[in-house]
């Protein structure tokens, strides 16, 4: 299948919804190909609803291999593959973090309950070079959500993948400091 444009229109939250389902519906039985000329930050103007947003992302890059990133260098594209895509990372080597800040190992969460984990800024790829290569970095993601993606287990179900957004001013959090 393939979606030329995504990103060009706007989708009300019932299109969204049908897209996630005709996805969801694909996913690991035939390929996706997507085109588009927006980012993924900017789809949040397509798809509205940023959980929605999210889980739409989520679908499309989970196993899939590097989308095309023209005008860069090899150096460039094995550099991309190593960058963390966002405002944050979490911090490497602690929490269990990886050296890139990407996972941590799982743990136990149970309903109502929280872990808090240290994040960094994430740094900038060499490609926003120049003196205000770090100031262009940092005003992509000023606004964007931190994505975050769980890999979910429960007795007697199968496992899952919960993707969701976490807005940086952490209103996202359940009360507490």
């Amino acid at each position: 299948m393939e979606i030329d444009e995504l990103g060009y229109l706007e989708l009300d939250r019932r299109g969204a919804e049908m897209l996630f389902q005709v996805l969801t519906e694909r996913e690991e039985k035939n390929s996706i190909a997507i085109a588009s000329n927006e980012a993924f930050t900017g789809w949040s103007k397509t798809f509205t609803d940023p959980r929605l947003c999210a889980a739409i992302v989520d679908r499309l890059t989970f196993n899939a291999t590097r989308p095309h990133m023209a005008g860069l260098t090899p150096e460039q594209l094995a550099e991309a593959d190593e960058v963390t895509w966002g405002p944050y990372r979490f911090r490497p080597g602690v929490d269990y973090a990886d050296a890139q800040g990407r996972v941590v190992p799982a743990f136990p969460l149970f309903p109502g309950g929280r872990t808090r984990l240290s994040v960094d800024p994430s740094p900038r790829p060499s490609w926003y070079d120049g003196s205000d290569g770090e100031e262009r970095w940092r005003d992509r993601y000023r606004t964007s959500p931190i994505r975050l993606w769980a890999d979910c287990t429960a007795p007697d179900y199968e496992p899952w993948t919960l993707a969701f957004a976490v807005p940086q001013d952490g209103s996202y959090a359940l009360g507490g400091a």
